[in-house]
């Protein structure tokens, strides 16, 4: 299931650009051929936002966020977008190290000061930025059970200063 959608969204993603170079589409008529696709490859649900600088921001969406339920996807529906989301974050670093900004070997612990993580070899082997890019942090993911559930992080909150936890 879970891989059916991460294609269905390669291909929105994909399609998407393409189609508005090559015509005159509205947006609108964009978002109709695009619930028309995810009907046809049978994906649940699906929304877009486009950012331009000349028409600012613009979403649109189809289908449902929980097919159980019969919920429909609206502007508050949560999407797994998964690994795609390394291709922005890649880009995003890459501009801040083009600056200047930042730098690849810089220890991830100068950037945020205090992780929510230890790293036990950190004197020898800091995390560094290109750690996090390679995906060779050795930081843990999130497990199937997790992955899987519609609300993975449902018990978790966040540490506070001190180590404390929000109710």
């Amino acid at each position: 299931m879970r891989t059916l959608a991460s294609q269905a969204a390669l291909l929105l993603a994909l399609y998407w650009p393409m189609h508005l170079m090559a015509t005159d589409t509205s947006f609108e008529q964009l978002i109709t051929e695009l619930d028309s696709l995810r009907a046809q490859h049978h994906v649940a649900g699906f929304a877009l936002t486009l950012v331009t600088g000349r028409d600012g921001l613009k979403s649109g969406y189809g289908g449902l966020a929980d097919r159980e339920r019969k919920t429909a996807v609206n502007t508050d529906t949560l999407f797994r977008i998964g690994s795609i989301t390394k291709t922005f974050n890649a880009l995003a670093i890459m501009m801040l190290v083009e600056e200047g900004r930042l730098g690849l070997d810089t220890p991830v612990r100068e950037i945020i000061e205090d992780p929510p993580f230890r790293n036990p070899w950190a004197e020898t082997y800091p995390l560094r930025v290109v750690h996090l890019l390679e995906q060779s942090s050795g930081l843990l993911d999130l497990t199937r059970e997790e992955f899987d559930h519609n609300e993975p992080f449902r018990h978790w909150r966040p540490p506070l200063p001190g180590g404390r936890r929000l109710a």
